[in-house]
């Protein structure tokens, strides 16, 4: 799977605010936190998410 600039961006802010971001094979999101796991469906979810939890740019 090839990572976009864009992808590399989500993934180093989320990990500035303490989240693990990977990229799964289908598509979709996996962020993680401590022993949470959560699945993000779409980009537009994604940055939402990295927007509530101040992680976004």
């Amino acid at each position: 799977m090839t990572t976009t600039k864009t992808d590399a961006t989500r993934v180093a802010y989320a990990a500035l605010a303490g989240f693990e971001l990977r990229k799964l094979a289908d598509g979709r999101w996996l962020i993680s936190k401590w022993n949470l796991h959560r699945e993000i469906a779409t980009d537009a979810e994604l940055d939402e998410f990295l927007q509530r939890v101040g992680a976004a740019s």
